[in-house]
């Protein structure tokens, strides 16, 4: 069988309510894990960014006291 056939020997025609709720919920898990790792890593590069800056604006404003 290639990649897109099912063995006959596990192929199912329909499910039922259990597997459907579990499918359904299956889907919104991997949803809201797509979502999330997308915030953090949006998240992560403009705290980088913000880095950057703060780190940029050091070196060519030096501060007047250093205490």
């Amino acid at each position: 069988w290639g990649k897109s056939e099912m063995p006959t020997d596990i192929a199912v025609d329909s499910l039922n309510e259990y597997q459907m709720k579990d499918l359904n919920r299956l889907k919104e898990w991997l949803c809201h894990k797509r979502t999330q790792v997308r915030l953090e890593r949006d998240r992560a590069e403009r705290r980088q960014k913000r880095e950057e800056e703060a780190g940029k604006r050091r070196v060519e404003q030096p501060a007047l006291f250093e205490f």
